[in-house]
């Protein structure tokens, strides 16, 4: 068996992504620095499609949010 194109397993996340609720959706994005980058592609593409304001968490923003002192 061969394995998909980085483009072929965008796709098929996308697919996954379709199917997922509004809500469902958030949730992956709270762990979006866990996302492989076909992933996060697919997400941030079906979260613009679908007009939602939810933000995909970033290894950078996670990194900087875990070193900020309060």
């Amino acid at each position: 068996m061969t394995m998909p194109t980085p483009e072929e397993e965008r796709i098929r996340i996308a697919g996954v992504y379709s199917a997922m609720s509004d809500e469902e959706l958030g949730q992956i994005a709270e762990s979006g620095d866990e996302l492989s980058d076909a992933a996060r592609e697919a997400l941030q593409a079906e979260v613009a499609r679908r007009g939602l304001n939810i933000e995909i968490l970033h290894l950078a923003a996670k990194t900087f949010l875990s070193s900020t002192k309060l």
